[in-house]
Parts: structure tokens; C-alpha cells; sequence
């Protein structure tokens, strides 16, 4: 008479002190939460910073006009009319939420935008410190009271500074891949030794 199946060899499965090899549930699951929040926060960060490069908020001069600005470099494009602009950073004044004026400067770029077929030219930039409603004045005008055509903008170098946000949801998607390996690996050895006692019973 044949005798039952042998003792099944687990030593793939589990360490010298008897416990099962592979990483445990608990770690696999920290680091499949922990890559998703840091992925999905990355990645919102640094497409909100992308949409942000396309807001801007259009101004007919001369004019006093509120409007709401995020912290960060804006800067102010004024419509190319087939001659050079006629904006200088001292035809624009920028007031924050708190009352104090910002300090206005050339822009360190030739930064161009454009909005339909119109193009326009940065001739100034500040930095925003304090999101809220800003109080901006630009009082240059021609012989006939009108002024030009202004955009308040992003600055592209600010957009683009958004790049450790990309670094960080792409960190978030790696760790998230090791979470997965990890609770695979770790579930197949579990399933080997819980099917290896069942078949010993």
C-alpha cells in the first residue's frame, strides 16, 4: 500500500526562526497608502501650477481694478501693437490684501503671451507674498484717455518652478508600485504555507 504525500519542503517560504518570508500586510499596505497620497498631492500641485500659467486676468486702461492673485511671480503683459510698449513698471502700482504697495521691476525675460490672435509683451513683474485681492492701478493713457491693453499673468518661470511637485507624484507612483510588489510577494508566501498545513492536515 502507497504511502501519503512526503513532508512539503517550505523552506522557500519561511525564514530560520519559522516566520513567513516576505514583507508583512501592514508594511505593504503603509506604502501603498503613503505613494498614493504623496503621488495624488504631487500631481494636483503641479497641474493646478499648469492651469495657474494659463489664468490671467485682462485690464482696459487706464483703471483701478481688484482682482484675486495667488502667491507667486505675476507679471504684467501689455498688448504689442506693432510698436514698442508704452508701459513702464512705473505706470503700474500692485496693493496687497494688507495695504502695502509691491515693488515693481522689469522682468529678467523677453516673456511673450498670447490670447487668440492678439500677442503681448511682459513689461513688468512683481511677487506675490499674500493670496487675495489686489488692488491693481495702471494710469497711463493717450492724447484720447485710452490706455492699453494689459494682462495680468503668470510668469513662466513660476509655472515651471513647480517641477519638484512632478518629482514628488512620480516618487508617489514608485513607492506605490514597491507597495504592490511587496503585498504580492509577501501574499504568495502566506498562501504557499497556508496551503502547504492544509495539505499536511
Amino acid at each position: 500500500m502507497a504511502g501519503g504525500p512526503g513532508p512539503v519542503d517550505l523552506s522557500r517560504h519561511l525564514r530560520a526562526d519559522g516566520r513567513v518570508k516576505g514583507p508583512s500586510a501592514l508594511l505593504s499596505g503603509i506604502l501603498i497608502v503613503l505613494g498614493v497620497v504623496v503621488g495624488i498631492v504631487g500631481l494636483v500641485q503641479f497641474v493646478s501650477g499648469i492651469i495657474d500659467g494659463f489664468e490671467a486676468h485682462r485690464l482696459d486702461t487706464p483703471t483701478t481694478a481688484d482682482v484675486d492673485l495667488d502667491t507667486g511671480r505675476w507679471l504684467v503683459y501689455e498688448r504689442v501693437r506693432g510698436f514698442g510698449p508704452t508701459l513702464l513698471p512705473g505706470d503700474v502700482s500692485v496693493t496687497d490684501p494688507s495695504g502695502e504697495e509691491l515693488p515693481l521691476s522689469q522682468p529678467r525675460f523677453n516673456e511673450t503671451t498670447t490670447r487668440g490672435t492678439a500677442e503681448y509683451d511682459a513689461v513688468a513683474r512683481f511677487d506675490v507674498e499674500q493670496s487675495g485681492r489686489h488692488e491693481i492701478r495702471v494710469e497711463v493713457s493717450d492724447e484720447f484717455g485710452a490706455g492699453p491693453d494689459v494682462l495680468i499673468g503668470r510668469s513662466i518661470t513660476d509655472v515651471f518652478g513647480r517641477w519638484p511637485w512632478l518629482i514628488g507624484a512620480i516618487v508617489g507612483g514608485l513607492v506605490f508600485i514597491v507597495g504592490i510588489v511587496c503585498a504580492i510577494v509577501g501574499y504568495s508566501h502566506r498562501r504557499a504555507v497556508r496551503q502547504a498545513g492544509a495539505t499536511s492536515s
